[in-house]
C-alpha cells in the first residue's frame, strides 16, 4: 500500500502544497530543504528548493539527495497496526524535476528528471489531485486499512523564537492541530498532531516583492484551478496516513488553521511541517524544514520559464 501511495503521488502532494503557497518585480528564491519520516519509506532527503516568479509564472525546480536506508519496518501504535514498508539498501541518488506554472494561461508543465515533458491544465491539476486520493483510498480498502472519525479538534498558536534568516530577524509561530481520532472498528481513541512552524521577516524591500509576486501568482492560479492551500493541506494529510480521515471535517479545520496564518503580518523564509501520531510523537509520519538561502530580484528572461529549455538543462 505504502508502495502505491508513493507512485500515486505523496512526494507530488507535499511538494505542490510546499510550492503553492508573492510592487511588481521579477525575483529568485533558493530554498534549502529536509525530509525525513516513515512515510519517505526509510529514506532521508536533502536539497534545494528553487523557485523563480514572474508576472503570474512560476517555476519551482528541485534537486534532491536522497539517502535511502530500508530495513524492514512494521508500523503499529498501541495496537492499531497501519502496515509495513521497507525491504533492504543503501543508496544515495541525486534526482532532479521542475515544474513551471502559467498562471495567465491556466497550464502547467511537469518536468521529471529525465527531461521527459507533461503539459496539463490548471483543471486537470485538480482532477489528477482527487484521482490520485482515490486510488490511495482503494487501496486502503485492500490492505483493511481502519476508517476513522475524528472525535476532537484542538488547535492554537503561540508564539516561538526568532531566527536571522539572511540577515532579518524572522519572528517564529507555531500552528498545532490536535485531532483525537476513534477507530471506528476497534473503538479506541488515540491522538495525532499536525504542526506548521513558520518563520516571518518583516515587509520591505524584496521581502514585500517577493510576497507581492506569490500572491499574485496564487490569486491567478487558485480561481483557473479551483486548488486552495486548505485542499493541499487535506490531501498532503490524507496520503501521508494509513487510515482514511473524513475529508469534509478535515478540510474544515485546515481552513481555520489557514484563516489565523493569513493574519499574520510578514512573509515566511522558513517553514517547518510536521504530522505525527502520539502524545509525543511517538511516529512521525511527515518531517520537512525549507528555509530561504538566497533571494535576487531583477528582470528574468522568458527563457527561464520555456519548457522544452529547461528540460535541456536537467538532462545534462
Amino acid at each position: 500500500m505504502v508502495k502505491k501511495i508513493k507512485k500515486y503521488g505523496l512526494y507530488t502532494i507535499l511538494y505542490l502544497f510546499g510550492t503553492l503557497i508573492s510592487l511588481n518585480a521579477d525575483v529568485k528564491v533558493v530554498y534549502k530543504v529536509t525530509t525525513s519520516g516513515i512515510m519517505t519509506m526509510g529514506m532521508k532527503m536533502e536539497g534545494k528548493q528553487v523557485v523563480y516568479l514572474k508576472s503570474g509564472l512560476k517555476r519551482v525546480d528541485n534537486v534532491q539527495k536522497i539517502q535511502i536506508k530500508m530495513p524492514q519496518i512494521g508500523i503499529s501504535f498501541k495496537g492499531f497496526k497501519f502496515g509495513q514498508i521497507g525491504g533492504g539498501g543503501l543508496k544515495v541518488k541525486e534526482t532532479k524535476s521542475s515544474t513551471i506554472y502559467d498562471a495567465n494561461n491556466g497550464i502547467y508543465y511537469m518536468i521529471s528528471s529525465d527531461g521527459k515533458i507533461q503539459k496539463k491544465t490548471a483543471k486537470q491539476m485538480k482532477e489528477d489531485l482527487e484521482k490520485a486520493l482515490e486510488q490511495v483510498k482503494q487501496q486502503r480498502k485492500k490492505a483493511k486499512a481502519g476508517e476513522v472519525k475524528i472525535k476532537n479538534v484542538e488547535m492554537n498558536i503561540e508564539k516561538i523564537g526568532t531566527k536571522n534568516i539572511l540577515n532579518y530577524t524572522c519572528q517564529g509561530y507555531a500552528f498545532k492541530l490536535k485531532l483525537i481520532l476513534e477507530d471506528l472498528k476497534e473503538k479506541k481513541e488515540y491522538p495525532v498532531f499536525y504542526v506548521m512552524k513558520l518563520w516571518y521577516a518583516p515587509l520591505s524591500g524584496k521581502i514585500s516583492i517577493l510576497k507581492n509576486e506569490e500572491e499574485n501568482f496564487w490569486n491567478k492560479w487558485s480561481k483557473l484551478s479551483g486548488i486552495d492551500e486548505a485542499m493541499l493541506t487535506t490531501q498532503a494529510i490524507q496520503f501521508s496516513m494509513f487510515y482514511g480521515i473524513p475529508e469534509q471535517e478535515l478540510e474544515k479545520e485546515i481552513k481555520k488553521l489557514m484563516e489565523e496564518v493569513k493574519k499574520i503580518k510578514g512573509y515566511p523564509l522558513a517553514y517547518h511541517y510536521l504530522w505525527q501520531i502520539g502524545e509525543v510523537g511517538e511516529v512521525t509520519f511527515i518531517d520537512t524544514y525549507m528555509e530561504a538561502e538566497k533571494i535576487s530580484t531583477g528582470r528574468l528572461s522568458s527563457d527561464v520559464f520555456d519548457a522544452n529549455k529547461v528540460a535541456e538543462e536537467i538532462k545534462e
